[in-house]
């Protein structure tokens, strides 16, 4: 059954402005120590873990995008305006530029690398707060970092993006975001997430330098890194380009299909808008096919033709809705507008918490909540659920 668009988007904003945002403006801060929340079980208890650099990018952008769009939205504005003195009084390094990955509860260093993920993230959340603000020191730091990691991360003989310098723009040797990937020096991942920050500075700048870096890293991911064949994103990466085999991750193919779409309507090349159009469809076709169960959860990655990791993570979910609801507005077909609610009825019965607030970031196939997982922690953010509520708000409003 099509879903009647307003009603929709009338329960987004609610999931949004009544849920989302306020859990996070009760929680993403730690009052004790000053800087961000370490970590929050789902049980209400805290924890201390490192506060990450992508944890305080991701609010910072949260609370600025809510504000931009709805300025009455209750302590989001104040909110911004905390994260954007967090980031730079607690994670951004001083001596050397750019920001650390992770520093403890009093701001100092915990992992020192200047990875280019991280990094990015900074730029989308001080763009982002620009906006709300008006602040030219803001993206006046956006800029300083987008330059750093062209002097330092931008592979200039072999193009893209190493994963991460030292402090002080060093070689680095341990590139992994996390110990649950291979330690490479390029991945699908990151020139995803520096995609996005080009595409937003990009708006807001029209910087030359940042128009031509905008169409090489939109052309990696479509031309290396898409494989065409499959309609699955290739992960990993050697320097040269070889690939590293992995399984394919469903909830980055369905992200980057929309981002990709975003990336190239900033641009403005019809050829590149044309051929983004054909990739987000075939992808969206692809995973709607393989990752999307009868009841609507979206898995989270297996070979291109067979989930293996059943887990429901909230963050797939929250691409899913918007991927689809992107490919519905590229090709017209109802299959993906359906699609997209069918996640959203899943979200809203199995992940969505009203009562404990915000949404349940990691559960097992059959609905058990994972071990170690938290309500808010290094990457348990409000970024993706608070990015599909305000896109599919815009999208469906427009239909």
């Amino acid at each position: 059954m099509t879903p009647d668009p307003k009603s929709w988007a009338d329960e987004l904003e609610q999931e949004l402005l009544g849920n989302i945002v306020p859990f996070w403006v009760r929680h993403a801060f730690d009052d004790e120590s000053g800087g961000l929340t370490g970590g929050l079980t789902h049980d209400g208890l805290r924890r201390n873990e490192p506060r990450s650099t992508v944890l305080a990018s991701r609010v910072l952008w949260t609370f600025s995008s809510v504000a931009s769009a709805y300025p009455q939205a209750e302590g989001a504005a104040a909110a911004a305006d905390r994260a954007f003195q967090v980031l730079l009084s607690r994670h951004a390094d001083e001596r050397f530029g750019g920001f650390y990955w992770s520093v403890d509860a009093h701001g100092e260093p915990v992992d020192d690398r200047k990875h280019s993920y991280a990094n990015a993230f900074a730029v989308y959340g001080l763009t982002a707060y620009s906006r709300i603000r008006g602040a030219a020191g803001a993206l006046s730091h956006a800029q300083t970092v987008f330059d750093l990691l062209q002097n330092h991360a931008w592979d200039g003989e072999l193009g893209g993006y190493l994963e991460g310098c030292s402090r002080n723009w060093g070689a680095l040797d341990d590139f992994r975001l996390s110990d649950k990937e291979p330690n490479v020096p390029k991945t699908m991942n990151t020139h995803l997430h520096v995609l996005e920050a080009w595409t937003e500075l990009l708006r807001e700048t029209r910087r030359p330098e940042v128009a031509g870096i905008h169409r090489q890293t939109l052309g990696i991911l479509l031309g290396r890194m898409r494989d065409d064949r499959t309609g699955h994103f290739r992960q990993f990466f050697e320097r040269d380009w070889t690939e590293i085999p992995a399984d394919a991750s469903y909830g980055h193919d369905i992200e980057a299909a929309w981002l990709l779409r975003r990336a190239a309507e900033v641009d403005g090349d019809p050829n590149l808008a044309d051929a983004t159009r054909q990739a987000a469809v075939g992808t969206a076709d692809r995973v709607l096919r393989v990752a999307l169960t009868p009841e609507g959860a979206f898995l989270y990655a297996g070979t291109p033709d067979t989930p293996k990791n059943t887990n429901v993570e909230w963050w797939a979910q929250a691409e899913a809705i918007v991927g689809f609801l992107d490919a519905f507005e590229a090709s017209g077909e109802e299959r993906f507008l359906e699609a997209a609610h069918r996640v959203w009825r899943f979200v809203r019965e199995h992940v969505s918490d009203p009562v404990g607030g915000d949404w349940i970031k990691s559960q097992t196939r059959d609905l058990r909540l994972n071990p170690n997982s938290l309500r808010a922690g290094p990457w348990e953010c409000p970024y993706h659920h608070a990015r599909m509520c305000l896109e599919g708000i815009r999208r469906l409003r427009a239909l």
